[in-house]
């Protein structure tokens, strides 16, 4: 594979004006075409939007079209300014509102779907305030996966269709050729999803299958995430997911039921969004690569991440106090609290390599919840990343769009050194997921009470059981 640029490392893309789903457009204070001052400055000539005083609406009930709105973010290809004159020349590409789902697929992905091919763990991130865009980049407008599902378009792309569906429609149809080309190779392409809510995460292709009776009362402490099955176990290197279903996709119907499985994801209408994703989402794509002769296996991972967006709970709910403004407001806080984790950890690099001194997997170990050692990969430079920093033009937004375009610009500051996976013996793998298979349930005999780790064993022997039945269908040299 030819050396990878860090372009995915500076990537804002602005939300149009108008496009619906609350947040950006909010009902009750939108941006209104008013008389420019006199002290006002000339546009930039490369701007593709002009940056302008504007005239709040105060609730009249009409709403202004597009055309008669102003943005507050003023953008060059390689610079976005806010209303108030703040600047930001981190992103190595700024990604204008007329560009769709389609444009940006055709200018970040190929590379990257190469790269997974090549045998490098690939990361895609959104990242922005809520109603700014970040589930219809990837994943698409709502209601699309569901449509998409009942199989009435088949593997067909269609235009609104985020990041994800494209990739793995793309994705499915290489393996396919992979296979037909390659007779001295077996491929096995999984795919799995998970939803992070503050009662725990929850596996999204068994939604709405019975949950295990077992982890109804596990003591699994507070914010371990535990609580549904599923968890990430911190002492290995790159920090794993355990519990959630993987699924091989052999057909066509395989890939809609994975669309299926992202369209359960918990969404709620707030004061600033419509239809508010109310949870970080990941979906993954894992490759299985069995060279025959060598009988080997090399495994690649795909993973996508929509991060639900940061709001303030006056604003998104109507209350200050958590308590009156019930669950979803929780679901916000430990987002925000989750956020947060994620921009210390950035800055702590940031600083660290400043000092010449290097990240390692155990030093991100001391940051609280899972998104971070989920990101570990990115955040050690070890995957081709990308982060997609989604920004609001409303003015109302400001502070919220300063925030995102904080954490684009120190994101910026890390680097993709790229490590590509090695292949291992297929016997040796097999040997590994049968002895801590029998170890784990050695351990649950001897302490049968139901606390995080006797939940991370049963979590860790059904990943076992998965890659043994896997593992056992492919042949050696013959």
């Amino acid at each position: 594979m030819a050396d990878f640029d860090d372009r995915g490392l500076g990537i804002v893309r602005i939300k149009p004006l108008g496009a619906g789903g609350g947040g950006v457009e909010r009902r009750g204070s939108t941006a209104w075409l008013g008389e420019l001052p006199s002290q006002s400055r000339k546009p930039d000539e490369s701007s593709s939007l002009k940056a302008a005083s504007v005239i709040q609406h105060g609730g009249s009930g009409v709403s202004p079209k597009p055309s008669e709105m102003l943005s507050g973010v003023r953008f060059t290809s390689n610079s976005v300014t806010l209303m108030g004159g703040k600047t930001f020349t981190f992103p190595k590409i700024v990604v204008p509102p007329e560009d769709d789902n389609e444009a940006l697929f055709n200018e970040f992905m190929p590379r990257m779907i190469d790269g997974f091919f090549g045998g490098y763990n690939v990361n895609i991130c959104a990242y922005g305030q809520t109603g700014t865009g970040k589930t219809h980049t990837m994943f698409g407008p709502p209601g699309i996966l569901a449509d998409a599902a009942k199989g009435s378009s088949g593997l067909a792309v269609r235009q609104g269709y985020g990041l994800f569906p494209r990739a793995v429609i793309a994705i499915f149809a290489t393996v396919e050729t992979m296979r037909q080309s390659n007779p001295g190779k077996n491929f096995a392409l999984c795919g799995a999803a998970v939803e992070m809510l503050a009662e725990g995460n929850v596996d999204m292709f068994g939604k709405s299958a019975s949950q295990d009776p077992r982890f109804s009362k596990a003591d699994v402490g507070i914010w371990s995430g535990m609580g549904n099955g599923v968890g990430v176990d911190r002492t290995v290197k790159p920090a794993v997911m355990y519990g959630q279903s993987e699924h091989v996709m052999e057909t066509e119907k395989d890939l809609l039921k994975m669309f299926g499985a992202l369209s359960v994801r918990n969404t709620a209408g707030t004061a600033m969004n419509d239809s508010s994703s109310r949870s970080h989402c990941f979906a993954w794509l894992t490759l299985h690569v069995h060279d025959k002769a060598a009988d080997t296996i090399q495994k690649t991972r795909f993973q996508f991440c929509d991060l639900a967006g940061s709001e303030r709970m006056k604003e998104a709910h109507g209350e200050s106090n958590y308590k009156a403004a019930g669950m979803e407001a929780i679901n916000g806080l430990v987002t925000n609290w989750s956020l947060m984790m994620l921009g210390q950890c950035v800055r702590d690099i940031v600083e660290l390599r400043k000092k010449n001194k290097k990240v390692t997997e155990h030093s991100l170990r001391t940051y609280l919840g899972d998104l971070v050692p989920l990101l570990s990969e990115s955040l050690t430079s070890e995957a081709i990343t990308a982060v997609f920093i989604c920004v609001s033009q409303n003015p109302a937004n400001n502070s919220q769009s300063l925030h995102s375009l904080h954490f684009g610009s120190q994101f910026s500051e890390l680097r993709i050194q790229r490590k590509q996976t090695k292949a291992v013996k297929r016997l040796d793998i097999l040997k590994f997921h049968e002895k801590r298979f029998a170890e784990n349930e050695n351990k649950m005999q001897v302490k049968p009470r139901m606390d995080r780790f006797s939940v991370m064993r049963i979590a860790q022997n059904n990943e076992s059981k998965f890659h043994i039945e896997l593992y056992s269908k492919f042949s050696g040299a013959g």
